[in-house]
């Protein structure tokens, strides 16, 4: 906006002084002339009327007449042309005061656009800061990011392999409680033929020592073996044997 009112403020001036220099030439070349008509006609005036009044007889009177309403209507238009000049010398003071105060104007102009250049300077080194300060923190964040994103993936990969763990650890333990079940079931059977082999003994007496002694009655002995072996399977039977699964782990 300054930028333009000093431009419109100097096309001012420029057409002021030349409107001005124009008028001036215009007059005084109009002075001139008129001026120099004057003399020539004051000149003729004497060279008519002089040698008349010189030599006293009655000179041409419609030749001095001509001369001197020539002579006194270049005086009117000298008088005019002086006025003239007066005043365009007061319009031209107006003007010259004008562009003074134009010129003050102008300077105070310049100053404010100094004052404007380096505040749009300063404004323009802050926002360069900023800008420089902000790419930094953009970069920073997108490190940061690259970072959380690193730690992420990490915390993803930990979480599927804990996850894979617990579920191996859940079918291990389902496994095991199969097996301790089994292991309870085997045991309570054991419990139970050795609870028997206890009732036969506590019902094993000396008749029954002595007749599986006896050669000729043998058929109690074979009843005995067989019983044995009868508790012997039993017992085998309900031995725990781990599966392979349980074996590797």
């Amino acid at each position: 906006m300054n930028a333009n009112i000093f431009i419109t403020i100097m096309t001012n001036m420029k057409k002021i002084r030349i409107s001005s220099l124009f008028a001036s030439i215009r007059v005084h070349s109009r002075l001139k002339r008129l001026l120099e008509k004057a003399a020539v006609l004051a000149l003729l005036v004497l060279a008519v009327a002089g040698p008349a009044a010189f030599a006293q007889t009655q000179p041409d009177n419609t030749m001095e007449l001509r001369l001197r309403e020539a002579l006194r209507n270049t005086t009117l238009q000298l008088r005019a042309a002086q006025s003239e000049n007066a005043a365009l010398q007061v319009a031209q003071a107006e003007l010259e005061k004008e562009r003074d105060a134009l010129k003050k104007q102008i300077a105070a102009l310049a100053k404010q656009g100094e004052k404007d250049r380096a505040a749009a300077a300063k404004e323009i080194a802050d926002l360069k800061a900023v800008v420089v300060s902000q790419e930094e923190k953009a970069a920073q964040l997108s490190a940061d990011l690259a970072k959380w994103k690193e730690s992420s993936q990490q915390a993803t990969t930990l979480a599927d392999s804990r996850e894979q763990a617990r579920a191996a650890l859940e079918t291990r333990a389902a496994g095991l409680d199969r097996a301790l079940a089994d292991c309870e079931a085997r045991n309570i059977a054991l419990v139970k033929v050795g609870n028997e082999i206890l009732d036969r003994l506590e019902k094993f007496g000396l008749g029954d020592a002595i007749r599986a002694r006896e050669p000729f009655i043998g058929t109690k002995r074979v009843e005995i073996q067989n019983l044995v072996q009868d508790y012997a399977d039993r017992i085998m039977d309900q031995k725990y044997t781990p599966a392979a699964g349980e074996t590797q782990k």
